[in-house]
C-alpha cells in the first residue's frame, strides 16, 4: 500500500485517508472496510444522519459543488447531511491539498474531508461524500478483474499498489458498474498518458468522477443496502 503524506494524514489510492501518518508508518492497522458496522453513521428517525461543517477556507465554487452533492444525497437516498450543531462526530469540509476523505465514520469527533484545488466539481464532492459513508473504490472490488484489465506498464512507478484489490471489502451482491461515482477514470495514475484501466465489456467507458453527473441507481442501492434503508 503506497502512503502519501498530506499534513498529518496518511492517504492511499489518491483520496482515501487511512489514519494519521505517524500511526500508519508505525504499523497502526488500516481499519476495516465498508462492511464493518463500526464505520456506519447513526440513524435518526430512519434516516442516516451525517453532520457536517464547512470550513471558512472552502472557496465558493467548492461550496457550490458540495451543496449540489448534498442535495442529491438528500433527494435520492436515506442519507441526510445536516449542518453540525451538537453532534460529537462530524465531517469538516475544507480546502486541503487535493481531494480526500476518511472511509466511513471514524467516531473520534471531527474528521476531515478535503475539496482542494481541482476538486470543485459536483461529481468529485459526491465521490468523497460516499467515501465518508463507508465505501471504497469500485475498481478495488474483489471481482474487478472480471470487468477491467489493469495496464501496469502504464502506471506511474511506485503507484502500482494503488490498484490492489481490497481484501476486506464486500460487493454486497450488487453488479460491478463502470459508471459508478466510485470508479476512477481510465487514466488514473498514468505515467505516459495512456490508459491504466481498460473495460472488458465492449463499448464501456470509464470516466473520472468529476465527469459524472452523480449517483447511479446502483450507487443508491449500495447505500441503502449497507445502511438497511
Amino acid at each position: 500500500m503506497t502512503i502519501v503524506k498530506r499534513g498529518d494524514l496518511a492517504i492511499t489510492e489518491g483520496d482515501m485517508v487511512v489514519g494519521s501518518y505517524n500511526q500508519v508508518m508505525s504499523g497502526y492497522p488500516r481499519g476495516a472496510a465498508a462492511r464493518d458496522p463500526r464505520l456506519k453513521w447513526p440513524k435518526v428517525n430512519g434516516k442516516v444522519t451525517v453532520a457536517y461543517r464547512v470550513h471558512p477556507s472552502l472557496p465558493s465554487q467548492a461550496r457550490a459543488a458540495l451543496q449540489q452533492a448534498i442535495a442529491e444525497y438528500n433527494a435520492k437516498t436515506c442519507v441526510r447531511f445536516v449542518p453540525q450543531t451538537r453532534e460529537q462526530n462530524f465531517v469538516t469540509v475544507f480546502f486541503g491539498q487535493g481531494c480526500y476523505s476518511y472511509v466511513g465514520s471514524i467516531q473520534q469527533g471531527e474528521q476531515e474531508l478535503s475539496l482542494g484545488q481541482g476538486c470543485e466539481f459536483k461529481g468529485t464532492a459526491v465521490h468523497e461524500l460516499m467515501h465518508a459513508l463507508g465505501f471504497y473504490h469500485e475498481q478495488s472490488r474483489p471481482d474487478r478483474d472480471q470487468y477491467i484489465a489493469i495496464n501496469f506498464q502504464n502506471i506511474e512507478r511506485g503507484m502500482e499498489d494503488q490498484f490492489d484489490i481490497c481484501q476486506d471489502c464486500t460487493t454486497q451482491d450488487i453488479p460491478y458498474e463502470y459508471s459508478s461515482i466510485m470508479h476512477y477514470g481510465a487514466q488514473a495514475f498514468t505515467a505516459n498518458g495512456r490508459d491504466t484501466m481498460v473495460p472488458k465489456q465492449r463499448g464501456a467507458m470509464i470516466l473520472e468522477p468529476y465527469d459524472k453527473p452523480g449517483l447511479t441507481a446502483l450507487d443508491v442501492k449500495k447505500i441503502h443496502k449497507l445502511y438497511g434503508c
